[in-house]
């Protein structure tokens, strides 16, 4: 009787997990890497309505954006819908806008059914028509996504200006060598 039991829940669980549903990971992969350069490329062209677009409506998204001299956070639709409406308003529009390219690279995704999380590092650099300065910067980036209605989506954003650590460190190194140096004479 033990046997026939076992041999049983042998076949109940073979049976179980060949019924699951399979995912094509790097199929997944790949829808996730173009939500990521679709909302590069639409942060670097302003176009903040494909931007919200790429993003769930629920109130726990955030971003956070952390820098060596400063950081930012954002949680919710209506904050993330608010915070667009008024770095676009009229009154920002004044300045000019710089050229910017956004060109992310180094990806680690992680796919599971409903859900998702990626890494990786965006290389930026802007360009200042008015005064020809180009500046370039690098961040780490963290996102979560989920997958409503067979779309992945933004849940989160967690980016981290690693280039302003660096220069925040060397800065440090030069003005310890200064001291030491002033100390010597």
């Amino acid at each position: 009787m033990k046997k026939y039991f076992l041999l049983f829940i042998t076949v109940a669980l073979l049976a179980g997990t060949s019924c699951q549903e399979r995912i094509d990971t790097e199929k997944e992969k790949e829808a996730i890497v173009a939500v990521i350069e679709g909302i590069t490329k639409a942060h670097a062209a302003g176009d903040w309505d494909a931007w919200l677009s790429l993003w769930l409506n629920e109130p726990y998204i955030f971003i956070s954006y952390a820098a060596a001299d400063y950081h930012w956070m954002v949680k919710g639709r209506d904050n993330l819908n608010e915070m667009v409406t008024e770095n676009t308003s009229e009154e920002g529009a004044e300045e000019a806008e710089p050229e910017l390219t956004l060109e992310p690279h180094d990806y680690f995704i992680r796919v599971f059914k409903e859900c998702a999380w990626a890494s990786y590092k965006i290389k930026w650099t802007s360009v200042t028509d008015s005064s020809d300065v180009k500046e370039e910067w690098e961040t780490f980036e963290n996102y979560a996504f989920e997958k409503r209605d067979g779309v992945w989506k933004v849940a989160t954003v967690s980016a981290v200006d690693i280039t302003s650590f660096e220069k925040q460190g060397e800065e440090g190194e030069m003005m310890k060598e200064e001291a030491e140096t002033e100390d010597a004479e």
